[in-house]
């Protein structure tokens, strides 16, 4: 008898363990996804060196829908991708910085093996409740109606908005990424 409670107790005591590791290893994961660490990549460090004009990567602290949006599709850095977004077959990076006070969706952009910042717009306040995203042409049809990329390009910049906003796609126009069409954000769980 005492040995089947010490059994019991012990496997109790495993179960116990293992979901306080589970609870560290998942506040740990969210804990860098919130400071970025897990986001400064190489073009994001090649930005910050390049300009020395103070940029920053702001720290986010996402909406409820935001955060579950986050969890729920494993989207490690909200707020910057990286593709090839003009159409030179190097990887761009754009995201939203910090700079001199303000926030910006901008565009660090390859050309001619340099690489250069666009500003796309300014937000009045760092945005909670988007998460940026690449669209395929494929994917921005299904989303927009709006067909035709430019030679080359594969990918389209989105604002994928959360709650009353329309998201926003930007597309490259060959010297920049402009505003391309609005549509309502609906995620498919």
């Amino acid at each position: 008898m005492m040995t089947l409670s010490l059994t019991n107790t012990t496997n109790h005591m495993k179960t116990l363990q293992w979901f306080l590791t589970l609870a560290v290893a998942t506040t740990t994961h969210q804990l860098k996804a919130n400071n970025n660490d897990i986001c400064d990549t190489r073009l994001f460090k090649q930005l910050v060196n390049a300009e020395k004009s103070g940029i920053e990567r702001p720290a986010l602290k996402p909406s409820k829908s935001l955060n579950f949006l986050i969890s729920e599709y494993e989207i490690l850095c909200p707020m910057q991708v990286e593709r090839d977004f003009n159409g030179d077959n190097q990887i761009d990076w754009v995201g939203i910085i910090k700079q001199n006070g303000q926030f910006h969706l901008s565009a660090y952009l390859s050309g001619k093996n340099q690489y250069r910042l666009v500003q796309i717009k300014q937000y009045k306040t760092l945005p909670n409740n988007q998460y940026l995203e690449a669209y395929t042409e494929k994917k921005l049809r299904e989303s927009t109606g709006v067909i035709g990329f430019a030679a080359g390009v594969k990918y389209a910049v989105v604002e994928n908005k959360l709650g009353n906003e329309n998201s926003v796609a930007y597309i490259w126009n060959g010297k920049t990424l402009e505003k391309l069409a609005e549509f309502k954000f609906v995620p498919n769980f």
